[in-house]
């Protein structure tokens, strides 16, 4: 690929040349429909999409074991780092580590067999019967599998070294759900409020035992060293039962916020429940919750877990992410990615730092190595963020509620804006500490859409608002001079927000450079001149899709425009607004920010990725920044 260029400006370098230089960082796209590009180096692999795991410990002997949509992917529980990445087919699959053996070995099951692979994904045996896994469980003894054959539903027991079948339940008429293990019993929990208690050796029947209120049990646990194990219910009503009868012991409703899927006990006896969105700690009396974390993540709930008595680690295994939660609850990271949510918003500052906000409920702060230098926790998600030049951070969320950080991610004050629909899109500050803020409220019916300014002090009190107009587009925000401010087509006036001058022909201005303003009209962009609001032209980017209204726009110190497509593309034109390049991201592109060195930063899914660039030229002053030849 040494051999693919880009042409600079359009126009021959002042000291010579063939006006080409090489890229760095992104791979040129070329009369080609592939697009191909390079992110951060620490932005990690993705996960991959689980599957719907539940009820099975995904932790073994320092290692972490995730099913998604390709195979088994194992990683070492303290780095994060990949230790194997297996291929299998995974369609309606359940996996097990064998929490029996050190060697790394698993179990998978899917259509009518059970397998068992090494470490490598080599394949170790195979067993055959039934038609359709419904759960699995081991021990020292062996493997267990609920199964479903026709109408017919058993348990079986597998030999964990050969595969050879142990036992048969024999039908026990009901889907299982979940199978727990001990020494000295097999508990059953199944569909029709049954739970029985099958023999070990055999897989005899030894009782049933038939929940109150017509209770289905989703997920089991047994209390170690003890004659008592746990269930759980659809509407999240936890028992403790007698392990000699069934019978519940203790009682406790509302154990989450939405159904449990995951039981298990650590060292101490104390209980867990884990639900897509909300993990819990509970003493074995069942009498109140030692602590509760409700996580909710759009688009990114939990899925599976692993658990680590001996370090008393959870390993919280979502759709695309991980992170550990000690039994004590504090968070650590686990793999390495950025995020647990979509990144909405980024920005950079003039120290190289970079920042995101996210469905996570966080924004975060990384130096310009990528390293995260600290995470704020907000109680829901983040779809802004903005960067003064001081280094305070300013944040808010889809309720409007806007917050200023200091440099340390400190929380300085807090403001709930109230009379306004909409997100909070952009901020600009004048030299006496008066924030601006843009608020644009999308609504299909072009009525219906809002645009407003609000005022706001620079301790964080509310001044006034403004409604402006209604674009449903209003993203950006531009400081004409200390008392003016340039927003969606209008300057207005900081002091009153009254309308002073109307540039007719660009709507939104996304970028104001030299002489010249900046604004998007579909997939056109305009350029106007900046004293007589006259355009002085425009340039259709072709092939990029503006499906999500308009598309998302920045521009370089140097001129150079940068637009991403709804469809994960990133195009670069060139002052007069040739096309030079195009990249691929990872995923959708939800944000866009280039700063002084050419580096270009994209929020995409669950990452921020970081792009570099070289331009050929010595710096930024030897660019006339007030004229724009065309």
């Amino acid at each position: 690929m040494n051999d693919l260029i880009l042409h600079g400006f359009g126009q021959a370098p002042t000291g010579g040349g063939s006006g080409q230089v090489p890229i760095e960082g992104l791979t040129p796209i070329i009369t080609s429909d592939k697009l191909k590009g390079l992110g951060l180096k620490f932005a990690n692999k993705s996960l991959g999409t689980l599957s719907d795991r539940r009820g099975v410990n995904h932790y073994n002997d320092g290692k972490v074991y995730v099913l998604h949509s390709s195979g088994v992917t194992i990683y070492d529980a303290v780095s994060g780092e990949v230790i194997a990445e297996n291929y299998h087919q995974t369609s309606s699959a359940n996996m097990t580590p064998d929490t029996a053996a050190t060697d790394g070995s698993y179990y998978l099951t899917y259509s009518s067999k059970l397998y068992k692979y090494s470490l490598d994904g080599t394949l170790i045996w195979e067993a055959s019967t039934g038609s359709s896994f419904t759960c699995i469980t081991v021990d020292a003894s062996g493997v267990y599998v609920g199964n479903t054959s026709s109408s017919n539903y058993y348990v079986y027991k597998y030999n964990r070294s050969n595969g050879q079948s142990i036992w048969s339940s024999g039908n026990i008429s009901y889907r299982v759900m979940d199978i727990a293990v001990t020494s000295n019993a097999v508990i059953v929990a199944t569909e029709s409020y049954r739970i029985y208690r099958l023999n070990p050796s055999n897989g005899s029947q030894v009782y049933v035992y038939t929940l109150p209120n017509s209770d289905n049990a989703y997920a089991l646990a047994i209390e170690p060293n003890t004659n008592h194990f746990y269930s759980i219910i659809y509407n999240r009503t936890l028992r403790k039962h007698s392990f000699q009868t069934g019978e519940p012991i203790f009682t406790l409703n509302n154990t989450n916020v939405t159904t449990v899927y995951n039981l298990f006990v650590d060292g101490g006896n104390n209980v867990y429940t884990i639900s897509n969105r909300e993990i819990t700690k509970l003493d074995n009396q069942l009498t109140g919750f030692i602590w509760r974390e409700n996580h909710d993540i759009t688009d990114n709930p939990i899925n599976a877990y692993g658990f680590d008595k001996e370090k008393g680690n959870i390993y919280i295994l979502r759709t695309h992410t991980a992170k550990i939660l000690s039994t004590e609850k504090e968070w650590s990271p686990f793999i390495l990615h950025q995020f647990e949510g979509t990144v909405n918003s980024i920005d950079i500052d003039k120290s190289g730092n970079f920042y995101g906000a996210s469905d996570d409920w966080t924004v975060r702060k990384f130096n310009a190595a990528g390293k995260e230098e600290w995470i704020y926790r907000h109680i829901r998600m983040l779809n802004f963020v903005k960067a003064d030049k001081d280094g305070n951070v300013f944040i808010a969320d889809s309720s409007r509620v806007f917050k200023k950080l200091n440099p340390l991610g400190v929380e300085q004050w807090s403001l709930s804006i109230s009379g306004v629909s909409g997100d909070i899109k952009d901020l600009v500050i004048n030299s006496e500490g008066v924030i601006i803020l843009s608020i644009s409220y999308w609504h299909s019916s072009s009525s219906s859409r809002k645009d407003y300014l609000v005022k706001i002090s620079s301790d964080g009190k509310f001044i006034s608002r403004k409604e402006i107009g209604n674009s449903g587009v209003f993203n950006s925000l531009h400081l004409w001079d200390d008392k003016t401010i340039l927003a969606v087509d209008r300057l207005y006036d900081i002091e009153s927000l009254r309308c002073v001058e109307f540039f007719n022909n660009a709507n939104p201005i996304f970028s104001v450079q030299g002489d010249f303003i900046y604004g998007l009209s579909s997939s056109n962009i305009k350029v106007l001149n900046k004293y007589s609001g006259g355009q002085v032209n425009s340039t259709n980017i072709s092939n990029v899709d503006y499906t999500n209204l308009y598309l998302k726009v920045a521009q370089g110190l140097d001129g150079a425009i940068y637009v991403a497509d709804s469809k994960k593309t990133l195009v670069k034109l060139n002052k007069k607004g040739e096309e030079l390049w195009r990249y691929q991201a990872r995923d959708n592109i939800a944000d866009v920010k280039v700063d002084d060195d050419h580096n270009i930063y994209l929020a995409t899914g669950y990452y921020i990725e970081k792009l570099t660039q070289t331009f050929g030229i010595d710096s930024y002053e030897n660019i006339d920044s007030c004229r724009i030849e065309f």
